[in-house]
């Protein structure tokens, strides 16, 4: 994991934005410091439909619900050209999207669940409430998608690698 540190290291000293943020890459840490990148604009779609949604008279939980299905397409696009843009697809029969859902599902029973607590159990506003949920189910995603779905590269000498 060290080496993974300094190739980002590198990037970093030599000015080497395109290998930072866009170039193709393999390197867990890189793809780290992009993911926020895609979370950011998932999160502004799906946090700009609650509110929406929401003070237009539907229920918070189900704003929350349609909210973070938009979230999570945008982000899965933005995850296919912007974060795991290296990755070697691996799934012929069934499309990775729906992989892809199924880690968002259960992103969202976790944003459901952080939800109700925080607003209806700890009285927190529902926009405060998605903040923290967001943070957390952030992570999730992140490492989910990482190891379930994007983890097949090509490494300089032809072979394929595993998640790490």
């Amino acid at each position: 994991m060290k080496e993974k540190f300094k190739e980002l290291g590198g990037l970093l000293r030599s000015n080497d934005w395109e290998g930072v943020f866009r170039r193709p890459t393999d390197n867990i840490v890189i793809q780290f410091v992009r993911n926020p990148l895609a979370g950011i604009a998932a999160f502004a779609v799906d946090y700009l439909l609650l509110f929406v949604l929401t003070e237009i008279g539907i229920h918070y939980l189900l704003s929350a619900a349609i909210a973070f299905i938009a979230g999570t397409t945008v982000n899965y696009y933005l995850c296919r050209v912007l974060v795991f843009n290296a990755y070697i697809p691996r799934f012929r029969n069934m499309p990775e999207y729906l992989f892809f859902v199924i880690i968002g599902v259960i992103g969202l029973g976790l944003t459901e669940l952080l939800m109700y607590l925080l607003t209806d159990c700890a009285g927190l506003h529902y926009l405060l409430s998605k903040i923290a949920s967001g943070m957390l189910v952030s992570l999730w995603n992140f490492f989910g998608r990482r190891f379930f779905i994007f983890n097949q590269y090509e490494t300089s000498e032809g072979e394929k690698r595993g998640p790490c």
